[in-house]
């Protein structure tokens, strides 16, 4: 028999703890086929990850991606109660989820992460993963409008939420590239250029390369208009 793709994963919800499963990848049997310039993966097959990242109790309607669904604190916990668990309506995605339900589950993530006033960084990460839902279903203009957001929210938390050199250096990466792909180039160079000049740039050659190989694609493009 076949091994599944997917297997259910057991969670205990942080607010209301009661307890649900959400359905996780087995990593040992995805294949990747691409990489975008903004880190977006697109795989070889049916099942994607990204579709499963946002856990959402089905109690009380919590979400959160994965690596951030445990850190919720006592405060936002008290928020979330009081704001969105009273008037949830229950609703199941522990099984396979299509398209739809993934930018479901993202939104609803965005929404409890917006309540619970997270951090810029995780807001901007989970706007990055709904316009990459949104570029899945080739919806261009969705597509920007959370790109758009994302780099407001990486901006921010660039500016007030630096806390080692590793995040620093991808994030102005990130914030150049988004620029580049909502069409402002000189705002892109600018940023692009600060990765290539870095102070800790050969600690990280494989993102120094991606920022040049972003720049030069912008020259192109420029003596292409031309």
């Amino acid at each position: 028999m076949e091994k599944s793709a997917l297997y259910a994963k057991k969670l205990k919800c942080p607010v209301c703890a009661d307890a649900f499963t959400s359905m996780r990848p087995r990593s040992s049997m995805l294949k990747v086929a691409k990489r975008d310039s903004d880190f977006c993966v697109h795989y070889k097959n049916d099942i994607n990850p990204l579709f499963y990242d946002v856990y959402v109790c089905p109690h009380c309607g919590y979400a959160a991606l994965s690596d951030q669904f445990d850190k919720i604190s006592t405060e936002g916990k008290k928020l979330h109660m009081d704001n969105l668990a009273k008037n949830w309506v229950p609703r199941d995605y522990s099984g396979e989820r299509t398209l739809d339900q993934a930018l479901e589950c993202y939104k609803l993530a965005l929404l409890c992460a917006q309540v619970r006033h997270a951090k810029p960084s995780e807001l901007a990460a989970i706007c990055m993963c709904i316009a990459w839902l949104y570029r899945f279903a080739k919806d261009e203009e969705e597509e920007k409008r959370f790109l758009k957001a994302a780099l407001d929210q990486y901006i921010a938390a660039y500016e007030h939420q630096m806390d080692n050199s590793e995040h620093e250096i991808n994030m102005i990466y990130l914030i150049g590239e988004l620029y580049r792909r909502l069409g402002d180039y000189s705002q892109a160079v600018q940023w692009l250029s600060r990765v290539v000049n870095h102070k800790d740039k050969a600690k990280y050659p494989a993102l120094v390369n991606m920022a040049q190989d972003v720049w030069q694609s912008i020259r192109d493009a420029k003596n292409t208009a031309r």
